[in-house]
């Protein structure tokens, strides 16, 4: 028996052996043939809500909810001491997460801040409340790539702020 590719994809088949025999049958009487019916695969019916249980007093790392080109409340009130800084003539400008610096392939770095002073150099603050192993040492390679910059880690420790250089 000879069967076309035209009717192995006529009955809903990849290959010749996804065909049941009653198909081949039915294609060597020549008869009308329906597709083999796909299998469909069922909701998960166990998955956790926000209200089970189960759930409850788990807290996730990291930033929950987090919009980009939205501030923090740490965030916020640094902008705010920024542009203090910016009325009494030490930045000429100040911008929120406008660029994206390339580490590796897939792996990126948004500063929260990107600073010109008013000599014209150009500073990355980093705004951090609590500070993760991985953000640190994103932080350090940053640094090490992008030599030409200046990089400043900055945390709000005891009602003020603790600006630090990275590396």
């Amino acid at each position: 028996m000879i069967i076309t590719a035209e009717q192995i994809r006529s009955l809903g088949a990849r290959r010749f052996s996804d065909i049941t025999e009653e198909q081949l049958q039915a294609v060597a009487r020549g008869d009308a043939v329906t597709q083999k019916k796909r299998r469909v695969r069922p909701a998960y019916s166990n998955a956790l809500t926000p209200e089970s249980p189960e759930v409850s007093g788990i807290q996730a790392r990291g930033r929950v909810g987090y919009e980009p080109g939205r501030m923090n409340k740490t965030e916020t009130r640094y902008f705010n001491y920024l542009q203090m800084r910016q009325k009494a003539g030490e930045i000429a400008e100040i911008r929120f997460e406008a660029f994206k610096l390339r580490l590796a392939d897939r792996t990126f770095y948004t500063p929260d801040f990107d600073v010109m002073l008013a000599d014209g150099m150009l500073e990355f603050h980093e705004v951090k409340g609590y500070m993760e192993d991985d953000a640190a040492i994103k932080l350090k390679v940053v640094a090490e790539l992008f030599q030409a910059f200046r990089f400043k880690l900055v945390r709000w420790i005891e009602n003020d702020w603790v600006i630090t250089d990275v590396l």
